[in-house]
């Protein structure tokens, strides 16, 4: 086996339903017109029963009735090598493009499309590039419905009032692009937009709306709000930093009831997220959303959910942030140095779940509000977390009433506030309160509830509760960073719990400042150690080093490791009440002197729990997991179980032996169950049991069913050891998993030709040549992965690069179909040459060797630099070679063995773009004058030894008449000698600054214009000649020439 590629799939969904009356069975060729009066089905030529007709290619125009357009919606699609192509209006036009623009083919039709044109017609081509069908045998072909629909409504007065997006017939819009292209008309007064419950997989990009203000706002929302129901998630590219929903430019939005996914990021390269705010998208308002990714992976550090860049007066609220790497981040652009202040922030009573590494990371705001929202990162939080993160915060800033609970064994820090700022007011403080911080499971060092940087001045950390579990050592309840303010300007750490029951200390001071700037009061303390801080200080040697007297040494009793709340208090624990914090982490207004921690202390209500009505909430059930909402009376402990719903429901104890989350009473709870059974019905059961023992009756939800789970579809070729000589036989098997069975099969060669429709082919070795193999599954998911055969032929072909399919007009940088946009190495194959390929698509950059059949010579961007100044290939042929040499491996290998051959010649030329920056000059290279010159040389290999070598000049400005290769010139290479290997290299006078691009094209060829010269010849005496067309009378033993008898000319080595 030799280089197996996993590659990328997609999934259609393939569906029956009746024939109507009128369908239509596509024709061959063109000039076809349909009129369409009502609905029907296309199909391919072979109808709907019938598999689509081998090398079938046509054209067919849609034409509607009355002022209406063609709408057409596939159903069923099995195609192979041949795509399919959509046009506006009557004419195979590529500038009228309708969908997709690299055409559909394999298993994914078009779907949901609506003319555009004026007159509402349609145009479908089905072929290959080249014209002429390569489809397979035995494939289904399509089954798409034609119907008519109303034009595309053109917004050309700005939007008023309320309109609604969606698949019904009360939809303005049908999808979310008809919508951004109305939107473009801007605003005329508040407008709201309204989804339908659908899965819009699609992006939406909100730039620069006119016509919003304060008054003229635009809301979107879902007609049901149900966001569960209404999801957009729409993909994100590398490239497009825009997000799935992306407002750029457009204050005045507010987003509510709706889901907005995003798709994994990729790396640290470009930040991806679900929803994006740039460039001046001020006083937005993202209100009970859900806002998703997949969990962080290992390759995945940059996907952000809600992503607001310099945007003032955000506000967030309600929501459910989940997965991804980062969950909240606002303020300063993330790449960017400059350093920012944004205003206006208020981010309150959300769930962040699930989230890797930041939950909520703030940078450069002024008196923003982080309140009362809940942080569970669970086990997927990342190695040195921040759960939330606060760098240059200025004015009086809040953090209040949150409640973070981490259960990840890795270090972490819950809040983490850094990079100095604070309040200039000290009437007007930041205030860090009533916070409550559980870390139940902490097994590394560095685990830390707080860290607080103290060059902050006027701050407040007061009344929050801070219980850490750990194995490990160096954790600490809060740590301090940076020299403390001046003392009347310093943090004030007072009136807060902070334990740690297992390993660890309640303070981490690293300086004097700290022990006598800092302003420590109030505050209960507790370590397993016995040790207040990382000094290794009792509480004696504390308040001696602090002069605090007032914090005290005690282990209070909570309701758990995870829920914070006391089961008992001691008069100890009560302090002087803070004018800042009047009242708890509940609202609870708190007495003077108060409990301190985050809740004032209450008798725990001998009270069973009772759920709220209406939940169990109906589950929201998704591939990978189920979520039940409940809400109780009481908080406590919740405990949760979901079993098969034939089973018996379980006791109260079966349930006490699940691991049970804290939940607060009135507050929705959120359970998530996993690890499920595809295609299996379940109930889900639920109970709480107070902080006295009560305990709630057992409840459970409605069934549920989850879905069923079809693993993505990936492919691999496989064969024998390479590489082959010629003669043998190749076998390719295809290696397919997942998906569903059957799987449907095709091979194509690198000439666009279908080989074979099985799972595996085996041909005689001839040439050396590239394969893609396309399989579809049963569910309609496709693959396409592609290989290289290397075979060995002593016999010299020439690299036409003919041989490889290409559209007119067109050029090959890299194998869109293959690439993922990362780097990416490939190989292609013309005659007995073999060419390297290095690309990174997302970055639009290749290097080594592409091919090209343009025929412009103009160049002007650098969508020209596949172009020569000729116009297309050498002796009247189509296609070219293009070597890019900046930073490439230039070698070009020939596949004929050890013993190598003699390589007649080969044809070069000036690539446009060189010639361009030749006798124009551009942003690098000057004109050429006088003394200037620019070579490419041809240096032979054998077995990777170099060898003689062969230069061209491209240009030359050295002589009295400066000289420019606008011509394909064909160079002799039989001086190198036997080869088994090229390698071009540049040089010149301005080499490190003009395009080192070189046109090359009939590699191995002779020189045709000797040939014709001399084949006049028709006497019956055998004749040499060099390659250059001059006879030779003494020809030598080893070298290479044109013979010539009776009137033919043929090729020797003498």
């Amino acid at each position: 086996m030799k280089k197996p590629f996993l590659l990328f799939s997609l999934s259609v969904l393939f569906a029956g339903m009746p024939a109507y009356a009128a369908d239509y069975n596509m024709e061959s060729g063109t000039g076809h017109t349909v009129t369409v009066d009502d609905t029907f089905y296309f199909y391919d030529d072979g109808g709907p029963s019938g598999p689509i007709t081998t090398g079938f290619s046509g054209l067919v125009t849609f034409v509607p009735t009355g002022d209406k357009a063609v709408r057409i919606d596939t159903e069923e699609f099995a195609v192979s090598a041949n795509k399919m192509f959509v046009y506006n209006g009557r004419e195979k036009d590529d500038t009228k493009i309708l969908g997709s623009d690299k055409g559909y083919f394999v298993g994914t039709g078009p779907k949901d499309l609506v003319s555009e044109a004026e007159d509402g017609s349609m145009t479908i081509f089905f072929g290959s590039s080249k014209g002429a069908g390569a489809t397979a045998q035995n494939l289904k072909g399509w089954k798409i419905k034609v119907s008519l629909a109303d034009k595309p409504k053109k917004q050309d007065e700005p939007m008023t009032g309320t309109y609604r997006v969606g698949p019904s017939s009360e939809a303005r819009f049908r999808n979310l692009t008809e919508l951004q292209t109305a939107l473009a008309a801007g605003i005329g007064a508040p407008v709201t937009i309204e989804l339908e419950d659908n899965v819009y997989a699609e992006n939406l990009l909100l730039k620069d709306i006119a016509g919003l203000s304060a008054t003229n706002t635009l809301t979107i929302t879902s007609v049901t709000g149900k966001p569960d129901a209404c999801v957009i998630n729409g993909t994100i590219t590398p490239v497009d930093k825009t997000g799935t929903v992306c407002l750029d430019g457009t204050p005045y939005v507010t987003l509510t009831n709706i889901t907005i996914a995003a798709n994994e990021g990729n790396g640290s390269q470009t930040p991806y997220a679900a929803l994006h705010l740039r460039n001046g998208s001020d006083n937005v308002t993202v209100d009970h959303c859900v806002i998703t990714a997949p969990l962080a992976s290992a390759n995945d550090n940059r996907t952000y959910l809600l992503l607001g860049v310099d945007a003032d007066n955000l506000t967030v609220k309600s929501n459910r942030f989940e997965g991804g790497y980062i969950g909240l981040y606002t303020g300063t652009d993330p790449e960017s140095d400059v350093a920012t202040v944004t205003g206006g922030l208020s981010v309150t009573d959300n769930a962040f779940g699930s989230i890797a590494y930041r939950s909520a990371q703030i940078i450069g705001c002024n008196a923003f509000d982080f309140s009362a929202n809940t942080i569970t990162p669970g086990i997927a939080g990342k190695k040195s977390a921040n759960h939330l993160e606060v760098r240059r915060p200025s004015g009086a800033f809040t953090i209040l009433r949150n409640k973070l609970i981490a259960e990840q064994a890795t270090d972490c820090t819950g809040i983490y506030l850094r990079d100095g700022g604070g309040s200039a007011d000290a009437a007007h403080p930041a205030l860090i309160a009533n916070n409550v911080i559980a870390m139940p499971k902490a097994a590394n060092q560095y685990t830390w509830g707080m860290c607080v940087d103290v060059t902050m001045t006027n701050l407040v950390v007061a009344h929050n509760t801070i219980n850490i579990k750990s194995t490990a050592t160096n954790v600490y309840g809060i740590a301090l960073n940076g020299n403390a303010a001046a003392k009347d300007v310093a943090a004030k750490i007072v009136n807060n719990i902070i334990t740690l029951p297992g390993k660890g200390a309640a303070l981490r001071p690293w300086n004097a400042s700290h022990y006598a700037n800092v302003n420590f009061a109030g505050n209960v303390y507790f370590a397993a150690d016995g040790l207040v801080d990382c000094d290794k200080n009792t509480i004696e040697a504390y308040r001696t080093a602090t002069g605090d007297q007032t914090s005290v040494w005690l282990s209070p009793e909570y309701m758990s490791d995870s829920d914070l709340r006391l089961k008992s208090s001691d008069r100890s624990m009560y302090m002087s009440l803070l004018p800042e914090v009047a009242a708890d982490y509940d609202g609870l207004e708190r007495t003077d002197p108060t409990c301190a921690g985050a809740y004032e202390y209450t008798i725990p209500a001998p009270d069973a729990p009772v759920i709220g009505e209406g939940y169990p909430h109906a589950p929201v059930v998704s591939e990978k997991k189920v979520e039940v909402t409940t809400c109780w009376s009481i908080g406590g402990q919740l405990y949760a179980k979901a079993v098969a719903a034939e089973a018996e429901a379980p006791t109260a104890e079966e349930l006490k032996a699940t691991e049970p989350v804290a939940t607060d009473g009135g507050k929705e709870a959120v359970s998530v169950f996993t690890g499920l059974q595809p295609s299996t019905a379940y109930k889900a059961y639920f109970m709480v049991v107070s902080a006295l023992g009560a305990e709630s009756a057992v409840v459970c939800s409605e069934v549920f069913t989850t879905p069923e789970v079809i693993q993505p579809l990936n492919a691999l070729i496989f064969w024998q050891d390479e590489p082959f000589n010629a003669g043998e036989t190749v076998e390719l098997q295809a290696y397919v998993e997942g998906g569903k069975e059957p799987y449907t099969y095709s091979w194509v060669d690198q000439g666009g030709n279908e080989v074979s429709q099985s799972e595996s082919y085996s041909y005689t070795a001839d040439r050396s040549l590239s394969f893609h193999l396309y399989v579809t599954s049963a569910d309609g998911q496709s693959v396409v992965c592609k290989d290289d055969i290397a075979v060995v032929n002593a016999e010299l072909a020439i690299a036409t690069f003919d041989d490889l399919a290409l559209k007119p007009e067109t050029s090959w940088r890299w194998d869109t179909e293959i690439s993922d946009g990362g780097m990416y190495q490939d190989t292609f194959f013309s005659g007995s040459f073999t060419f390297g390929n290095t690309s990174m698509p997302s970055y639009n950059f290749w290097s080594g060797y592409g091919y090209s059949n343009e025929t412009e010579t103009s160049f002007s961007t650098l969508d020209h630099q596949m172009r020569n100044c000729v116009g297309g290939g050498a002796c009247g042929t189509a296609n070219y070679g293009v070597c890019y040499g900046y930073g490439a491996d230039t070698r070009i290998m020939l596949n004929v063995g050890d013993e190598g051959v003699i390589v007649p010649g080969i044809y070069v030329t000036n690539s446009a773009y060189t010639l361009n920056s030749i006798l124009n000059g551009d942003g690098f290279a000057q004109k050429f004058e006088s003394g200037d010159w620019q070579e490419v040389t041809f240096e032979g290999l054998l077995n990777g030894e170099s060898g003689e070598s062969v230069t061209v000049a491209l240009a030359d400005y050295r002589g009295d008449t400066p000289e420019v290769l606008n011509t394909w010139k064909w160079v002799d290479l039989s001086p190198l000698g036997k080869v088994n290997g090229l390698k071009i290299s540049f040089a010149g006078s301005q080499v490190t600054k003009i395009p080192t691009y070189v046109c090359i094209d009939e590699i191995g060829a002779f020189d045709t214009s000797a040939i014709s010269n001399i084949v006049s010849d028709t006497d019956d005496v055998t004749r040499y000649y060099d390659l250059q067309g001059l006879e030779v009378t003494q020809p030598q033993r080893g070298h290479l020439y044109i013979v010539v008898r009776n009137g033919k000319a043929y090729k020797q080595i003498f």
